[in-house]
């Protein structure tokens, strides 16, 4: 067949291949190395993202780019076949986050809180606890916040600075952000009990009061 015209070129094929031969360029001695599975780059929060998932990587890999590969129920991110780290499959948009490679229990970035008013720079001028409570009281998304804050730091010319830091992170603890919730804890004091687990015994500071031996209400019997 390929000694004779052919239709579409109107040329023997044979003959055309050794026209055409010494325009061809040689094959790579080398095949280009395989991926194994779907490669993925680390952003700048130790993750990639793997069907609308996110799984974490140590701090080395930050800007690599690796290999995903799903086996069974696992995620495993790996490089060259070297397996680095695996996770439980999640489902879209969920997130799965080893605390080892944050050197701990990986904390969410926490953006600076600004400073639009007087009051709240005379409470955040409190110190670290005060923070603490505006972001609290504003991830419950308690309503008119500003005007609780300035019915709180008004609290400190009855009660004084370092009552009411203690109160507010007490008030922090139990989730509590009105200004109404710092007034009973400062007049609670500190002798308000802390509430424990079920199955604990519950610490009270209770009064003392007298007590009397067996024996003495023997003897008062007798007599």
């Amino acid at each position: 067949m390929n000694g004779r015209v052919h239709s579409e070129i109107q040329a023997v094929p044979a003959e055309r291949l050794q026209e055409e031969r010494p325009l061809m360029r040689p094959l790579p001695s080398l095949r280009p190395p395989l991926c194994r599975g779907e490669l993925r780059k680390v952003d700048r929060l130790q993750t990639v993202r793997f069907g609308s998932a996110r799984y974490s990587v140590p701090t080395t890999w930050v800007g690599r780019t690796l290999e995903i590969i799903v086996q069974d129920v696992e995620v495993v991110i790996g490089l060259d076949g070297t397996e680095i780290t695996r996770h439980q499959l999640q489902p879209p948009g969920g997130i799965s986050i080893h605390d080892e490679h944050y050197n701990g229990p990986a904390r969410p970035p926490a953006r600076a809180i600004r400073v639009r008013t007087d009051t709240e720079r005379t409470f955040i001028a409190l110190g670290p606890v005060a923070e603490a409570f505006l972001r609290s009281a504003a991830a419950a998304g308690t309503s008119r916040l500003a005007g609780e804050l300035a019915a709180i730091v008004s609290l400190e010319l009855s009660w004084g600075r370092p009552q009411l830091v203690a109160a507010l992170e007490r008030a922090t603890r139990f989730r509590r952000f009105k200004a109404e919730d710092l007034r009973d804890i400062l007049a609670a004091g500190t002798h308000a009990p802390n509430p424990v687990s079920a199955g604990k015994t519950l610490q009270l500071a209770l009064p003392e009061a007298p007590v009397r031996s067996l024996e003495a209400y023997a003897l008062e019997a007798i007599r």
